[in-house]
């Protein structure tokens, strides 16, 4: 599935170094060189692909910033990007975790970003793209329903396709992503849809033509081998309802005839 990479939120130390104060600890001290140096090297880890050694990078630094957080509340210290620098850490862990194929664990990074307040993400900076609001928030979800693919939980995932569609229709890794989750599930005329509108916002992506390309030839199988019928013509409609009821109007086949493979088709 289409996703994206670490690099989409690699500007969080350069965010809280722009507004220091807010981990500020109790005695007014700083104290988060240190975390930098962690996700420094976890970032270093993650870019050669030693992902195992990056994990526990990413999951001390939000350790510490949980503790920092905890810290300033309790001082009564403003917090208000904390939220948002915790959600783009746990972003970072969130891919090695998917990198790592362990993928359980990545949903619940996911879940931990989903389940904070998007407005305390604003600000954060996610994959370079203007119409996105709440970045981290948006990902979350998008990597979400990639570790869902990858457990084979389809249903599930079309759900968090779904949400990153609602977030931004014009988004096409939703659509691309849907389509995948369809064709798994054997609903190529559902899956030809979401491909096709996912061209029609990137019309250059060779990938997504392929797989559309690829769908519709297992369109053409499925009904040829349940219908009897040759393939499906390429000025066809992709429903194959709709072929039937074409093909009725033209009396290439006889009322009974539609009624018996319309049963086949429903089964």
């Amino acid at each position: 599935m289409t996703g994206f990479g670490i690099g989409d939120v690699n500007d969080v130390k350069a965010f809280i170094e722009g507004t220091r104060s807010e981990f500020r600890t109790q005695n007014g001290k700083l104290n988060i060189d240190a975390i930098f140096a962690i996700i420094d090297k976890g970032d270093k880890l993650f870019k050669i692909e030693k992902n195992e050694e990056a994990i526990p990078c990413f999951k001390n630094a939000i350790k510490s910033l949980e503790r920092l957080k905890n810290q300033n509340n309790r001082a009564g210290f403003e917090n208000e990007f904390s939220d948002g620098y915790i959600a783009s850490i746990t972003i970072k862990l969130e891919r090695c975790l998917f990198a790592a194929k362990r993928y359980e664990e990545s949903i619940v990074c996911c879940d931990k970003v989903i389940q904070m307040n998007p407005e305390d993400l604003v600000g954060i900076n996610g994959p370079k793209r203007g119409f996105l609001e709440h970045p981290a928030y948006f990902l979350a979800w998008v990597y979400k329903g990639n570790s869902l693919f990858e457990l084979e939980r389809y249903e599930e995932s079309i759900v968090c396709c779904d949400k990153v569609i609602q977030m931004n229709p014009e988004d096409f890794v939703g659509w691309a992503n849907k389509g995948e989750c369809l064709d798994k599930l054997a609903k190529y005329p559902e899956s030809i849809s979401c491909y096709e509108k996912a061209l029609e916002k990137d019309p250059n992506n060779e990938t997504w033509q392929n797989s559309l390309d690829s769908v519709k030839a297992k369109l053409s199988n499925d009904f040829s081998s349940k219908t009897g019928f040759g393939l499906i013509e390429k000025n066809e409609p992709s429903e194959p309802i709709t072929i039937l009821k074409v093909r009725l109007a033209k009396g290439e086949i006889t009322l009974e005839e539609y009624k018996k493979i319309k049963e086949c088709l429903d089964e």
